[in-house]
């Protein structure tokens, strides 16, 4: 699957939990790294996340950050702040306008690749400024549907997200 992923422009990826997205995405991170290329690895998690950087920390380029931890690098490039009872509104809305307004203004960090990991989490508008980013780099997302929250609102379904990166998802299956 990492050589798939490695091969492929842009990548879907889904299966249950324990099937192996996240192996897959620290391997790949890795792989691209190794090539030196500059990868960014989002995930929506911060536990998650705070373990894939954990296992990447010798792998020089590659960048592991959470969806709002992105989101805040472009609010801090943009010399943006946060408004006081204004946080939630942010979290929701205003974090991918800022990314949206970094992007433009070419005030992010330059990346080769993106995977991301998690994205069953993310909104519909996010997943499109990330895939928007990295039009013509190699992406590669990873999703489980069963792991969507009944606290999580309007995201980004399965469907969705294989029409808006114009690829069928590879379905992981054994766990």
């Amino acid at each position: 699957v990492v050589n798939r992923v490695l091969k492929n422009q842009t990548s879907l990826v889904t299966g249950w939990p324990g099937t192996g997205k996240t192996l897959i995405v620290i391997e790949t991170a890795r792989r691209l790294a190794s090539q030196k290329q500059k990868v960014l690895v989002v995930s929506f998690n911060n536990k998650l996340t705070e373990y894939v950087r954990t296992q990447l920390v010798d792998s020089k380029g590659c960048d592991v950050v959470t969806w709002h931890g992105l989101c805040g690098q472009a609010r801090n490039a943009l010399g943006r702040t946060s408004e006081p009872g204004k946080e939630d509104e942010w979290y929701r809305q205003q974090c991918v306008l800022d990314l949206n307004d970094a992007i433009e203004q070419r005030r992010m960090a330059a990346y080769s690749a993106l995977l991301v990991d998690e994205s069953q989490a993310l909104l519909p508008s996010w997943c499109e400024t990330l895939t928007k980013w990295f039009q013509d780099k190699p992406k590669a997302f990873f999703c489980d549907e069963t792991q969507v929250f009944p606290y999580e609102h309007d995201n980004i379904p399965l469907k969705g997200l294989s029409e808006l990166l114009g690829v069928d998802p590879f379905p992981l299956t054994i766990i």
